[in-house]
């Protein structure tokens, strides 16, 4: 579980995936192992946002006690940051049959065919 501050930024993870946190995350989290130290020793009277499809109130609630406010959000938030570092998409494009060897159409063929073989 990642709790995102102003000043701070904190990955709560299980035992099994410390080193690969610290592997990852590099010096923008601190990794810190659930249980050995729970977030509500760190994280106290704020308003913290979380993904409803994630985790439960009662699952923050056991993590954070009642230190603090929840806000349910509805949209993802990594794809709401993902939009605004990366605003404009790349054009679709489409490579030459010389290019491939083979145009799209074909190979979109033989792989009805071997579906209807396979009868799937």
């Amino acid at each position: 579980m990642a709790v995102i501050l102003k000043k701070n930024n904190y990955l709560f993870v299980d035992g099994r995936y410390t080193i690969q946190a610290q592997q990852q995350s590099g010096k923008q989290f601190k990794i810190i192992e659930i249980h050995k130290f729970l977030p509500h020793s760190i994280i106290k009277n704020l308003t913290l946002g979380f993904d409803p499809n994630l985790l439960t109130k009662r699952q923050l609630y056991g993590y954070f006690g009642k230190f603090l406010e929840l806000k349910q959000i509805n949209s993802n938030l990594i794809d709401e940051i993902y939009k605004k570092r990366n605003p404009k998409a790349k054009k679709f494009f489409s490579l030459s049959s010389k290019i491939t060897g083979e145009s799209f159409k074909s190979k979109i063929n033989k792989i009805v065919n071997i579906l209807k073989l396979n009868k799937t």
